[in-house]
């Protein structure tokens, strides 16, 4: 849960905090402090502007037993926290005009199929984020999936 406070806070303060042209040791300086107050031993920062990554590093140790430090390519175990990311960018791209809820997934990855072929070529990208379909191996029958 801390390492998704921390991703969002970064997500949320980060355009206004590095519009300001923060240096790396700022950047460094902050999240040290942000480490400090949130009690986490390790995280990974990457800082893009206008595309290109501009601060890379990674912070504390990845394991309290080890004490095996980060690097900016340590990964991390986010659980289910992906889903709010993706649901997230997808909100993004919505709002940008790229997609929309209603669009069918096959629309945007072709290789998509499930067990049905009806429940592929209607299955949209709201049905992904909603499971409003039951797409799992106990229904078969097109007449129950709404």
């Amino acid at each position: 849960m801390k390492i998704f406070f921390l991703a969002s806070l970064f997500m949320m303060f980060g355009s206004s905090l590095f519009s300001q042209q923060l240096s790396s040791s700022q950047i460094d300086t902050l999240v040290e402090r942000t480490m400090r107050a949130f009690d986490v031993p390790g995280i990974a920062v990457a800082v893009i502007k206008d595309g290109k990554v501009i601060h890379s590093k990674g912070y504390g140790v990845r394991s309290l037993n080890t004490k095996e430090k980060v690097d900016e390519n340590t990964l991390f175990g986010i659980a289910s926290n992906s889903k709010a990311f993706t649901a997230a960018a997808l909100g993004i791209l919505i709002d940008e005009g790229k997609l929309k809820w209603d669009d069918k997934v096959r629309d945007y990855i072709p290789e998509f199929k499930l067990y049905n072929p009806y429940v592929t070529e209607e299955f949209t990208i709201r049905d992904l984020l909603t499971h409003q379909k039951r797409y799992g191996p106990w229904c078969r029958r097109p007449d129950v999936l709404s």
